[in-house]
């Protein structure tokens, strides 16, 4: 029987290193990823481990099973579970393992929605799919919450709807046209009085004019936002550059800078 029958999920492990070191209960993996995979100093086109696994340079345990390939020219880590185990590993990552038990619900079907829309193909374990910390973030209200909206989507026109969900709106929820360009008839901007008072509903965050020159690969003279949504947030930026002036869509901008410095930088 072929072992995969048992899973249903597969997530794309980001590690931006070529050299990996994975454990089981059994065994130590030194994994050196450049133009071919070597595992313990031996050639291999791929590896599969079958065990629970901890890879050092996450700091994290994994439910098995995981498997190393070759896709279009670069080997991935894939990380194939249970659908069931992988929303209560998100769920306790985005919102944490202490939330209330209706908060961890209502995570569960939103992810749960996303998933089937997806195909059940994660593209990325961070935030540019769904924050996934294997088993570090799984706990028995997790489970609970996981096990009390199984099998529960939402969809529109008999299709899941895209899902997205944020940390804080500041206080109004933005309008998708404004950010992805395209409205969606199930998604409204709308006040949002509990973000109000909430963790980072107003943030602070400073850089140099040095940093960002480097960030887009050519010296800034000065960066100023221009325009802005009705919901207040930024529309066109305008980057002064040596003989030019460059427009930005605000969120492009913030996708731009977010990859480089991480997420947590600028948080809207």
């Amino acid at each position: 029987m072929n072992f995969f029958l048992f899973f249903t999920l597969q997530v794309r492990l980001k590690i931006n290193k070529t050299k990996i070191h994975i454990i089981t209960k059994k065994k130590y993996y030194e994994i050196i990823i450049k133009d071919k995979l070597l595992v313990n100093g031996n050639v291999k086109k791929t590896l599969t481990i079958r065990d629970t696994f901890f890879i050092e340079e996450k700091n994290k345990w994994y439910p098995p099973l995981l498997k190393i390939k070759k896709e279009k020219n670069q080997y991935v880590l894939i990380n194939i579970l249970k659908e069931d185990l992988y929303i209560s590993s998100v769920i306790g990552a985005e919102i944490g393992v202490n939330a209330p038990l209706e908060a961890l619900k209502a995570l569960s079907v939103v992810i749960r929605t996303n998933i089937k829309r997806l195909n059940k193909i994660i593209s990325s374990d961070n935030t540019e799919e769904f924050v996934y910390n294997g088993l570090e973030t799984v706990t028995r209200k997790t489970l609970k919450a996981v096990k009390e909206t199984k099998g529960k989507i939402i969809y529109f026109n008999n299709k899941p709807i895209h899902a997205f969900f944020h940390a804080n709106s500041g206080g109004i929820t933005s309008n998708p046209l404004f950010i992805w360009g395209k409205s969606y008839p199930y998604l409204k901007s709308i006040k949002d009085k509990y973000s109000k008072s909430g963790l980072h509903s107003q943030w602070h965050y400073e850089t140099s004019i040095n940093a960002l020159s480097k960030t887009f690969g050519e010296p800034i003279i000065d960066i100023e936002a221009v325009s802005f949504y009705s919901d207040k947030r930024v529309k066109k930026i305008r980057i002064l550059l040596k003989g030019k002036t460059v427009y930005m869509n605000g969120w492009i901008f913030r996708t731009k800078i977010c990859k480089k410095y991480g997420w947590n930088t600028l948080k809207s």
